[in-house]
């Protein structure tokens, strides 16, 4: 078969294609349109930019003031000993705590080839 007979069956097959098409809309479907497009440009002119008189107050930063303390120790080298500086026994336990209760009320069907679920806890 040479390229122009290919061609020649590929924009015929086109052509059945989009004559198959029903290009026609009622009234109803051209005023949703309508009232769709209206109501998209009224979200949009809500969106714009406009001066408000909002002056916001700056502040002066102060390392002394900063909140951070300088005499903060680790109590080692270790990556876990960073953690824990960061995130304590008792935002641990939340976590823990609101893990499980997530997978309690968002449990799906276990599938064969799925781990069972079993409570996390702060050593895990």
């Amino acid at each position: 078969m040479e390229i122009d007979e290919i061609l020649d069956d590929s924009d015929s097959a086109l052509e059945t294609q989009i004559g198959d098409l029903d290009l026609s809309s009622t009234d109803e479907e051209d005023e949703d349109n309508y009232i769709s497009a209206t109501n998209a440009q009224k979200r949009h002119a809500a969106r714009k930019w406009r001066p408000s008189g909002f002056d916001p107050k700056e502040l002066e930063f102060s390392d002394r003031a900063s909140g951070i303390n300088r005499e903060f120790k680790i109590g080692g080298n270790k990556p876990s000993d960073y953690f824990r500086a960061f995130f304590d026994d008792e935002l641990m336990q939340k976590i823990v705590e609101e893990t499980n209760n997530y997978q309690q009320q968002n449990a799906a069907p276990t599938a064969e080839k799925t781990a069972a679920w079993y409570d996390t806890n702060v050593e895990e």
